[in-house]
């Protein structure tokens, strides 16, 4: 279990969700806070589950291809929504930029998750003593592809969900 609990994409699941739960309960009464803390706990936990997914079930080079891809659209979204806390003044110019690049965000990232463990799942159904597991990998897929698309309070229960599952099975 201290395996599971040390995986660097395991803590930053876990990281990106209490940072993003923190700006959206300390950001009260700033609206760019309030939006920041809601678009990393939405996008963050699902970013780094398609990478683990994706160092699992990839080869070298299309795995890391797929991370540089989800971890840079994640970057530079939370740049563009640190640059508008910084300076309110650029919310005008970043917020056609912060909507394509979270749209997007969001289409890829539930993509990754639900066809990354699609074939692990079915392979694992097949057998009878990986069907627990495959059970698993698609609750915890869809959890996380639903992720982007709902509200903060959700997001917390599905990421807490998530982050249970993978501590408590072998997945």
């Amino acid at each position: 279990m201290l395996k599971r609990i040390l995986d660097p994409w395991y803590l930053a699941i876990v990281v990106s969700a209490i940072t993003g739960l923190l700006l959206s309960l300390i950001g009260e009464g700033n609206g760019n806070l309030i939006r920041a803390g809601d678009v990393i706990l939405k996008t963050g936990p699902a970013t780094f589950f398609a990478c683990s997914l994706a160092e699992r079930y990839f080869d070298v080079l299309r795995s890391r291809l797929l991370r540089w891809v989800m971890i840079g659209a994640f970057t530079l979204l939370t740049a563009t929504l640190i640059l508008e806390i910084i300076d309110p003044e650029l919310f005008v110019s970043l917020i056609v930029l912060q909507v394509m690049l979270l749209v997007t965000e969001q289409i890829g990232l539930a993509a990754a998750c639900i066809g990354l463990t699609l074939p692990m799942a079915a392979n694992s159904l097949r057998v009878p003593s990986g069907r627990i597991r495959g059970y698993t990998a698609i609750a915890m897929a869809l959890l996380m592809a639903a992720t982007p698309f709902v509200e903060w309070p959700v997001g917390i229960a599905c990421v807490g969900l998530v982050v249970v599952g993978r501590l408590v099975t072998s997945y």
